[in-house]
């Protein structure tokens, strides 16, 4: 059933110069859950960013394992306790610290976007692309909302491009990937700046609101004291 209906979709882009990469079934669900994971950061990204730090924290802690793995002869016990105490650490530091969460997570999503943009390739425009990802990260950490709305709408935008290129077949063709990449990434980060905006006037109304009212109860308090001493004064 799955096959036939991928034939048949096939067919149809096929008048278009495109198709469906004949990958499985199982294999056609996780694009697709990439593209909507992708689609998630690049409009909510800003929202999502306690979810996403503590995701980060997971593949940090993925990252350690693999260099301990790759740098010092451990047993396979030795290693499984590197990886839980790395993961409880990370994820620890990515609650506990929201500003080393937002590091960890900005610079993935920095080394994803530079890494493509840059097609590094050799280990000086990998060092390179670590570089750039580390003071982008350390930078948004640092400034925190604008920066990430703008990387995660990137980022997101990027893994889209990619998959909907992987999706169907056209993976070299970059004019396709970038495009639908700069297409989302623009109206992505639209989309984050202005929801955010909507929250800032939200939370100020608020603010305002409770500065009236508490300044119309202290008025209140004051004039009904007034009143006290006025009664006071009559009965003396």
């Amino acid at each position: 059933m799955g096959q036939a209906i991928l034939k048949m979709i096939n067919n149809l882009l096929g008048e278009k110069g495109y198709y469906i990469a004949e990958e499985t079934i199982p294999g056609i669900v996780v694009i697709g859950i990439s593209i909507f994971v992708g689609l998630l950061v690049c409009f909510f990204g800003l929202k999502l960013k306690r979810i996403l730090s503590v995701f980060a924290a997971i593949i940090f802690a993925a990252l350690t394992v693999a260099v301990v793995f790759l740098l010092l002869d451990v047993t396979a016990p030795i290693l499984g306790g590197v990886a839980l105490v790395s993961l409880i650490l990370y994820i620890v530091l990515a609650i506990k610290l929201p500003r080393f969460g937002i590091f960890m997570m900005i610079f993935l999503y920095a080394f994803s976007v530079v890494i493509v943009l840059l097609q590094a390739q050799d280990t000086t425009m990998l060092l390179i692309c670590v570089g750039v990802a580390f003071v982008v990260a350390l930078i948004t950490a640092i400034v925190k909302d604008p920066l990430i709305m703008i990387i995660t709408g990137l980022g997101g935008a990027l893994a889209v491009g990619q998959n909907v290129g992987m999706l169907l077949g056209q993976t070299g063709n970059l004019l396709l990937v970038y495009g639908v990449s700069a297409g989302l990434a623009i109206i992505g980060i639209i989309v984050q700046f202005m929801s955010h905006s909507k929250q800032l006037v939200k939370r100020e109304k608020e603010v305002v609101e409770s500065v009236k009212k508490d300044s119309l109860e202290s008025e209140m308090e004051e004039a009904r004291q007034i009143l006290l001493d006025d009664d006071e004064d009559d009965e003396n």
